[in-house]
């Protein structure tokens, strides 16, 4: 599996909306996260395990657990704007919540079987990500090949 190699210190929104979180671990700057309905605290989200497979937001700034952070907010409707990740992207392609690693973003080709596809965006150049988030609320495992 393909795992996008993020620069923590290169990653930054355009025309994202900001929000202020608190995380329940460790998280770095570019990790996928989602809101815990329990306790509302964000967590690395994984697409592999139906409750983790969820985007609500990217972390911009990292933090330890019980720590508030700076998300980019993927919970909206409409434009979300764009997130360069400081990675080397291929332009075109689509990218989603990793399978493998928990907060990870890999592309849709290297996702594995049975795991729930949660689109982030597609990619317009080789290091800016254009979020258009597909989350489905009824998720259903899939076979990619």
């Amino acid at each position: 599996m393909s795992l996008l190699v993020i620069t923590a210190s290169q990653v930054f929104g355009s025309g994202v909306t900001e929000k202020i979180v608190t995380v329940g671990e460790t998280v770095t700057q570019g990790e996928v996260l989602y809101r815990q309905t329990s306790d509302g605290v964000y967590y690395k989200a994984r697409s592999d395990v139906a409750a983790t497979a969820a985007a609500d937001g990217i972390a911009l700034t990292a933090g330890s657990a019980g720590q508030r952070i700076v998300i980019a907010d993927l919970e909206l409707e409409g434009n979300l704007g764009s997130i360069d990740l400081g990675a080397t992207l291929a332009p075109g392609m689509v990218y989603v919540i990793s399978t493998v690693v928990s907060g990870g973003i890999m592309p849709i080709t290297d996702m594995g079987t049975s795991a729930w596809i949660v689109v982030l965006g597609i990619s317009d150049s080789s290091d800016n990500l254009i979020l258009d988030v597909i989350d489905p609320e009824a998720q259903t495992t899939v076979e990619y090949t």
